[in-house]
């Protein structure tokens, strides 16, 4: 019965934004979530911000005053585990999708995890592939050594140029039992 309940009402996705001083990306990303195709779930908005140094608090303040889906929590530690623990706490979502600040998404992201999600209502994760991206000098650097094993060891979904077998997302059991399970941001591949 629980399953049946679970498959009838859209997921609420609780997306996580863990960031410190990413001032250059964050209105474009949070324009970018909430413009989203928006069928077959709901969303919250959790913006964790590590005592950014520059305008990066401001202008997600800006939008939380807009849209009640954002909210802004700050991170006294302004270390990535800190925030995403202190994130975690304040979902209401049925699941956690962690994003960083200055990550690039398709107009359907959202809605391609909430299709893999209803279809798959046993999985505890869903992922796909990272395709790292980089700028300037140093910028390239970190998208090579984000994208061998050299660099995330057996990490596939880093080093992977496309998915085999099970499409874009791939859902999986971990054998946890909690109800919410954090959930690893993807770049998704347009076709």
């Amino acid at each position: 019965m629980k399953e049946q309940v679970k498959q009838a009402v859209p997921p609420h996705l609780s997306i996580l934004l863990v960031i410190r001083n990413e001032e250059p990306y964050i209105a474009g990303l949070l324009d970018k979530l909430l413009n989203q195709k928006r069928q077959g779930f709901t969303m919250e908005l959790i913006v964790v911000d590590g005592q950014s140094t520059d305008k990066t608090a401001s202008i997600v303040k800006m939008y939380s005053e807009k849209n009640t889906q954002v909210q802004l929590l700050e991170n006294p530690g302004k270390t990535l585990p800190i925030g995403w623990n202190i994130g975690i706490k304040h979902a209401v979502g049925d699941y956690v999708l962690r994003i960083d600040g200055h990550t690039t998404i398709p107009d359907d992201f959202l809605e391609q995890y909430a299709t893999v999600i209803k279809k798959n209502p046993e999985a505890d994760v869903v992922g796909g592939i990272i395709h790292s991206r980089g700028e300037g000098k140093q910028g390239k650097v970190n998208e090579y050594v984000y994208s061998h094993p050299f660099g995330v060891g057996n990490s596939k979904f880093r080093t992977l140029k496309e998915n085999i077998g099970r499409g874009m997302l791939t859902p999986f059991r971990t054998g946890h039992t909690s109800e919410k399970c954090l959930m690893k941001w993807a770049y998704l591949k347009n076709d």
